[in-house]
C-alpha cells in the first residue's frame, strides 16, 4: 500500500500522514458552492485528502459522468466511448495545503477508478490557463488537449446583495437570466 506524507517546508520535523477517501458528494458540494470560483457543485462522486488527525478534507475533488453533448461528441470523434470515460468536474484546495495536493488527489482518483472500472478509456477535465499553469494537470496524467472552447465570463446582478453586486455564472446557471459578459480577453478553456 502506498503511503503519503506531508512535510513542512521550514526546518521543523513536522511530518503528517495524508489519507485519501471517498466523501459524501454533499460535503464536496458545500465546499465547491462556497469556495470554487464557479460556485456550482457538480458531482456524482467526490473524494478528499485529509491530514492525519483531521476529519475535514483539505483538498476536495468531484467527478461525474461525461454529460455535456460537446464533450461526448469530441470523445466520439477521437474513438472513445464516452460512457466509459469520466469527467473531473471540480477541484478545490484550502489555502496553505501541501504542495502537489491537486495532482496527488487526481492521480489517486484515477487509480481507484481504474481498479473499479478496468474498461475506463479516458479521464477528462477542464483547465483555465488564464488563471493557472498546467503543472498539476500534467503531473497527474492529463497530458492531451482534445477540445478547446472560447472562454468568456458571464455575470448576473444580485440585487439581494445590494446595488452593483454581481455573481459569476456558468452557462447552465445563467439560463435565461439577463447577463453581462466580461470584457477581459481570456485564453481558451
Amino acid at each position: 500500500e502506498d503511503r503519503i506524507f506531508a512535510i513542512r517546508d521550514d526546518d521543523s520535523d513536522d511530518i503528517l500522514e495524508v489519507s485519501f477517501a471517498e466523501i459524501d458528494p454533499e460535503v464536496a458540494g458545500d465546499y465547491h458552492a462556497t469556495y470554487h470560483y464557479i460556485h456550482g457543485p457538480r458531482a456524482n462522486r467526490s473524494f478528499g485528502l485529509f491530514l492525519e488527525g483531521s476529519d475535514q478534507p483539505f483538498t476536495i475533488a468531484a467527478i461525474d459522468d461525461v454529460d455535456r453533448d460537446y464533450k461526448k461528441e469530441a470523445l466520439l470523434l477521437l474513438g472513445y466511448d464516452y460512457e466509459n470515460c469520466v469527467d473531473f468536474t471540480r477541484l478545490y484546495s484550502l489555502p496553505g495545503v501541501p504542495k502537489l495536493s491537486s495532482s496527488t488527489i487526481s492521480r489517486l482518483i484515477k487509480r481507484q477508478l481504474l481498479a473499479e472500472r478496468p474498461n475506463m478509456q479516458a479521464a477528462i477535465s477542464t483547465f483555465m490557463p488564464t488563471y493557472a499553469n498546467s503543472n498539476s494537470m500534467f503531473a497527474c496524467g492529463f497530458d492531451k488537449v482534445f477540445l478547446l472552447k472560447r472562454n468568456r465570463h458571464k455575470f448576473a446582478a444580485r440585487p439581494d446583495l445590494g446595488d452593483g453586486a454581481y455573481e459569476h455564472l456558468t452557462n447552465r446557471r445563467a439560463g435565461d437570466r439577463d447577463v453581462i459578459s466580461g470584457r477581459q480577453v481570456l485564453l481558451p478553456v
